[in-house]
């Protein structure tokens, strides 16, 4: 093996390995914000059946 080829592959893995966390990492925050949306609005929705039910007994 060429010392140069072994370092052209050394620098190729690195890239690949960093693309390939850089892309677990994004759909990793997709997922989680989708969650947290998604959270957020039953918990909002849960609130406003809540309020309704209230003013409607008032």
């Amino acid at each position: 093996m060429v010392p140069g080829w072994k370092a052209d592959t050394t620098i190729t893995d690195t890239i690949i390995i960093t693309t390939i966390t850089m892309i677990t990492r994004t759909i990793m925050t997709t997922i989680i914000m989708i969650m947290a949306t998604t959270t957020m609005t039953g918990t909002t929705s849960i609130m406003v059946r809540g309020l309704r039910a209230c003013l409607y007994r008032g």
